[in-house]
């Protein structure tokens, strides 16, 4: 008959879920299909692994010792059945079995390892016992189909699918032959011995409770640092089988490897490099919460900010948008986020950069439903890495994180696992994000790349989740209450090693494994834990299994030249899954050959003097200098060692450790000669004495000139000098003097109100005495609003140094013998840029230095261009808060100091900003620390030198605008008042003066009409640069004004400027809107700024949360004045209080301001007094107090 004549039925189609796997993966599943390759001479094993791979294999039952049925679609409707008849073992056979793994601990160590150690298989030929079918024809196969072969593609699929189950479980191949070993070793140990069971997701959850007690530690988290972070969990991940049973698609860590790549190129591009802000309203609107949420299956639920109403205000569902907003509040200053999104921001950092070191390790989670989750969790087999973790949990808001159950229901982490929750997460968005084009069938590759959750229904494939848990459970291991410790001991000229045990919540001392297996805690569970663990272990350090065997009856010994692979591969190894290794101190301490650099100055140059950075780098000379440890060795010392050296040398100083493959290496660096460096490389190795991890060993005559720069002499204040320096700005001033003696640039960077102004002047009157301006003078850029400010200190200061101003409408420069300063702005060099570049100056200050952070901008490019061989950058800004700012300022003390601006920022400022990196930070304090000064309010020298309460006048210019607005209102209302008398005179000149001060406010007020803006005002552009300071530093600030009005006017530019609602305490608030406005700027972080009306809020309130206190517009009674200091500058307040009084120069204001300092004590300013004297005046002495 043809054969077309024949019901011809097509192969059936995969089940959903199915894919194409490997069998036999490890070597006892390959040995079981042996039986088949030898039997098979009809090539029906690949159909009947094509089946296997087809999920066809329906189901799989037990129907006694040795016996299974299974059903198997094929190509017909009705499945074929197949049965499986394996003659089991005796009972005698089994006990024998029994007896040998009970006597072996490293027989039972390797079984409990999920391994079936080869050892085994000869230990039972010897009872003539065997553990595998010898033929196919020994498994007793049967099937249903009309295939008459064997083996026919059904029984073939079917032994494919129990080989990839005894590829993950080699008990399997027991329990084929009756013998249920695990059952059998519970019984013998009395402990449970499988410790794969997977952490169901909802045993992390709670129901909600009330939140504990908790305050962000701004203190904790400024000394936070991530340089602790390595690559720790990847170095355990690769020392993971690379081809595990339950995957069978080529090597899962090669896989993984390109998986952790691709995540730390990712999270390296997820960085905001753009200009701080202090908030951004649509990104979190001030006085509102977060709440993260996450679904069942560990994704993204939703991020929701509530206002303090508890309305939502947006709402982010998707992981993508997530992390640019995460990106995106990086932009506002710490300062202003609440203890939520600080939370978030921190954590968010510290995954990214656990991302970029490959700091964290796969975990797997099941759900309700038996469906496999995985999650990625911080790897904590790094002893530095778990201190950070536990700082950083410890900083966690308890009331941020929340998830969804099985059942639907809104519930919270437990306490102690919902900071690792939170971290997991954001390590699972930088994961997804890196991967989100990878795709792969294979369910347990899917895990890996967070495709959650997966079930593993196809027959062949349900233990695969356990096999996974006990495959990542070597990343773990620092988790476990009992670990095992691994003693190296000197003994002659051997090395001894032997395993102790130790308890990770326990303070004893840790003792040896064999004797704690007979204690209680080693009996139970326990003891099969730890003995499991040495089972895996012993795939890394093979003769584990010789010590297991022998009970510990003795260490394990070795030769100094033996112990090389142990010391430098297995050792590493286990310190890498998070286990402790005790070494000998001589061990400890191992000497190495290496090779530094030397720096030293020019022999041609011992009379050289230093003029300036570039001076001192034209006199450096590098060289090789090689080191064993830290023993200096000459160069022939050193050849000599690593010609005669090869591994580990035991020496009369310790042990040394010559690499072979490092030989050549350094032999060849050696004749080679010593690196090229470029400028700024050979000045920052000078200053770091290191270069690319490398030592840089300076001369005694090179050390001698950089500690000359390091410290300066301390300086006689020059007579001219009307003050008296605290100690502090002694130092400064001496530091100034001392750089400037060597033509080197400073960064004068303290904090604000501790008197830079003064220490610049003192300088500058230095110069003067000693003759220095006479022929080129000292030029001083300021913003505009501090213009008179300067003239003022100088003139208040240091009467005898003349200052020429160079600035406003028909400006005209003053002749060279009327001035030793020119001060003038930063808009008019960039103007007039010219003007100042074709002189030459001895010295150059710029203050408010944060003017020129931006490199490419002309303004910065015309500071730069003045030539001086002086140049000072004053800024209160802190130098670790905005790095890249500070780079253009020390390239304009410096130029080129620091290198090019993306070598600044890939060697400093990411590593430091971004990565938290304190070795780093040390590194570029010790390069710098020569040319920038800082010092805090906070510091406790400083502390000591300063008063409680510091009070300093600062003045402004008025804008152009408001020069008009003044004198027309003079204009219109003098004639009048002059016209006038008796009480409606007083009236006219009340108006008057209520006039001018609304226009030495802001024009806007005055006017009622217009759009307020900083620069409309000089004292509003005064407020805003003094806010910028105040803000940055994390402080908090009062602003008193006498006016509703410009109160609110104040509050609406604030908003604009900085993004913070701003709260206004006035006389028409109610006492619950006061309550509340109290309560919120005393104890929120976010609420940096109080407005209040001096009459509303000038008694009675404590605002100690504020240590600075801005009067807006004086109300001319000093006792008024402070009062309204005095809601600060209280009890409870435990800083010193600085209050800054804004005055208009050359207006009204400066005139009476002057006034009343020379007549505090006087009776007539009693409180109350206000204004009512000036209504006293003559008409000449009002048109004189008035006139501009």
């Amino acid at each position: 008959m043809a054969y077309w004549q024949f019901d011809y039925r097509p192969a059936p189609a995969a089940r959903a879920g199915a894919y194409r796997r490997k069998y036999g993966t490890t070597w006892w599943g390959k040995q079981f299909l042996e039986a088949l390759e030898r039997a098979d001479n009809t090539g029906r094993l690949s159909r009947g692994k094509t089946y296997a791979n087809k999920g066809l294999v329906l189901n799989i039952d037990s129907t006694g010792p040795g016996s299974l049925t299974a059903q198997i679609q094929g190509s017909m409707p009705r499945p074929y059945g197949i049965s499986m008849n394996w003659e089991p073992w005796t009972e005698e056979q089994a006990n024998t079995i029994l007896t040998e793994i009970k006597t072996n601990p490293a027989l039972l160590a390797r079984l409990l390892a999920g391994e079936l150690p080869d050892s085994l298989i000869t230990t039972l030929r010897a009872h003539n016992l065997s553990i595998f079918p010898e033929d196919f024809y020994d498994l007793g196969l049967g099937c249903s189909c009309p295939d008459y072969a064997t083996p026919c593609k059904h029984q073939a699929a079917l032994l494919y699918v129990i080989a990839a189950d005894i590829d993950g479980d080699p008990f399997q191949l027991f329990r084929l032959r009756g013998l249920d070993l695990k059952t059998a070793l519970e019984e013998l140990r009395g402990g449970e011995p499988d410790t794969t069971e997977i952490t169901p997701f909802d045993d992390l959850l709670q129901d909600i409770a009330d939140p504990p007690e908790y305050r962000w530690n701004e203190e904790d988290h400024r000394t936070l640092h991530f340089s602790a972070l390595t690559d720790a969990g990847w170095r355990a991940v690769a020392k993971l089988p690379a081809d595990p049973p339950f995957d069978g698609d080529g090597s899962l860590v090669n896989f993984l490897d390109t998986l952790y790549a691709k995540t730390a190129r990712s999270a390296a591009r997820q960085y905001h490099d753009g200009k701080k802000q202090p908030i951004v309203a649509n990104l979190l609107p001030s006085g509102g919460r977060l709440e993260l949420h996450l679904d069942a299956n560990l994704g993204l639920d939703c991020l929701v900010s509530y206002n303090d109403q508890d309305e939502p205000l947006f709402e982010i569902t998707s992981g993508s948008e997530f992390l640019v907003w995460l990106t995106r509040i990086e932009t506002i200053d710490r300062h202003f986020l609440d203890a939520e999104a600080r939370t978030l921001l921190l954590f968010f950092q510290l995954a990214r950069r656990m991302a970029e070191t490959r700091a964290y390790v796969p975990d797997l989670l099941s759900t309700a439903d038996g469906a496999t989750l995985l999650r990625y969790v911080p790897a904590t087999n790094d002893a530095a890495a778990r201190e950070l973790l536990t700082r950083a949990y410890a900083l966690a808001s308890p009331v941020l994180l929340y998830a969804e159950n099985a059942e639907g229901e809104t519930k919270e982490f437990l306490p102690e696992e919902a900071p690792r929750a939170l971290l997991s997460f954001l390590l699972g968005l930088l994961v997804s994000d890196a991967t989100a084009g990878v795709h792969h069938d294979a369910p347990a590759r899917r895990l890996f790349l967070l495709d959650n959750p997966q079930r593993f229904s196809i027959v062949g494939t349900q233990g695969f989740p356990k096999a996974m848990r006990r495959w990542l459970s070597e990343l773990h291991l620092a988790d476990r209450d009992y670990q095992p410790v691994f003693r190296i001991r000197e003994d002659g000229d051997e090395l001894l090693v032997d395993i102790l045990i130790n308890e990770r919540a326990g303070t004893q001392v840790p003792g040896e494994f064999f004797e704690w297996q007979k204690s209680d805690a080693g009996q139970g569970s326990a003891g099969l834990d730890v003995l499991t663990l040495l089972g895996g272990l012993a795939r890394h350090f093979p003769d584990l299994e010789s010590y297991l065997a022998s009970s510990g009856a003795e260490p394990l010994r070795y030769q100094v030249e033996t112990f090389t692979p142990v010391l430098m591969a297995v050792l590493p190894t286990m310190e890498a899954l998070g286990l402790t290794v005790m070494l000998p101190t001589a061990l400890r301490k191992l000497l190495r050959p290496s090779l530094g650099l030397r720096a030293d100055s020019r022999e041609e140059t011992e009379a050289f003097e230093l003029s300036g950075i570039i001076s001192l780098d034209n006199i450096l000379s590098f060289s090789w200098q090689a080191a064993l440890g830290d023993k200096d060795l000459s160069e022939t010392q050193f050849r000599d060692l690593l010609q005669r050296a090869n591994g580990l040398v035991k020496l009369a100083e310790g042990y040394a450790f010559v690499d072979p493959t490092e030989v050549a290496k350094l032999l060849q660096q050696l004749n080679d000669g010593p690196p090229e460096l470029k400028q700024h490389e050979r000045l920052h190795a000078v200053f770091t004495e290191e270069h690319e991890g490398r030592p840089v060993r300076l001369s005694t005559k090179l050390r001698k000139r950089i500690e000359a720069l390091r410290s300066g002499k301390p300086t006689k204040v020059p007579a001219g000098i009307k003050a008296t320096l605290r100690p502090y700005q002694q130092v400064g001033f001496d530091w100034l003097y001392a750089n400037g003696q060597l033509g080197l640039g400073s960064v004068l960077a303290d904090d604000m109100g501790l008197g830079k102004t003064l220490q610049v002047i003192t300088l500058l009157e230095k110069y003067r005495e000693e003759g220095a301006l006479t022929k080129d003078k000292a030029l001083v850029v300021v913003p505009t609003s501090l213009l008179g400010n300067w003239r003022r200190e100088i003139e208040r200061f240091a009467p005898e140094l003349r200052p020429g101003i160079y600035h406003g409408t028909g400006r005209t420069m003053p002749a060279t013998d009327d001035f030793d300063v020119l001060l003038t702005t930063y808009g008019v060099l960039r103007s007039e840029e010219k003007t100042f570049t074709s002189r030459k100056w001895k010295v150059m200050v710029i203050d408010e230095s944060q003017a020129i952070k931006n490199p490419a901008a002309k303004q910065t490019k015309a500071v730069k261009k003045v030539k001086a061989p002086v140049r000072i950058a004053m800024s209160g800004t802190p130098v670790e808060n905005k790095l890249l700012d500070y780079w253009s300022l020390l390239d304009y003390t410096l130029p080129k100091f620091l290198g090019s601006k993306a070598y600044f920022k890939k060697t400093y400022a990411r590593p430091i900003q971004g990565e938290r990196d304190q070795a780093v930070a040390n590194r570029f304090r010790r390069l710098t620390a020569p040319f920038v000064m800082r010092r805090l309010k906070t510091d406790k020298s400083i502390i000591s030198d300063l008063p409680d309460k510091v009070v300093q006048t600062e003045t402004c210019s008025l804008t152009a605008e408001q020069t008009a607005v003044y004198q027309s209102i003079l204009d219109e209302n003098m004639r009048l008042v002059e016209e006038s008398e008796g009480i409606d005179r007083q009236g006219l000149v009340l108006k008057l003066i209520t006039a001018l001060k609304q226009c030495c406010n802001h024009p806007v007020q005055f006017l009622k009409r217009g759009n307020p803006t900083f620069a409309a005002s000089g004292k509003a552009g005064l407020l805003r640069d003094r806010l910028e300071g105040i803000l940055t530093a994390g402080d908090k600030v009062l602003i008193f004004t006498q006016y509703r009005t410009m109160g609110e006017l104040l509050g609406q530019m604030i908003q604009e400027e900085f993004g913070i609602e701003v709260p206004f305490l006035h006389g028409g608030c109610s006492t619950g809107q006061r309550e509340e406005m109290i309560d919120r700027f005393q104890n929120d972080p976010a609420c940096p700024i109080f407005l209040l009306s001096i009459k509303a809020a000038g008694t009675g309130l404590n605002l100690t949360a504020a240590n600075h206190v801005i009067h807006y517009d004086l109300w001319w009674n000093p006792a008024v004045e402070n009062q309204a200091t005095d809601r600060a500058y209280r009890i409870g307040q435990e800083r010193t209080v600085f209050v800054h009084r804004l005055v208009t120069e050359n207006t009204f204001e400066d005139k009476i301001d002057a006034l009343i300092q020379s007549k505090r004590d006087l009776a007539d300013l009693s409180v109350g007094s206000g204004e009512s004297f000036v209504g006293r005046m003559s008409n000449a002495e009002l048109a004189e107090l008035v006139r501009l």
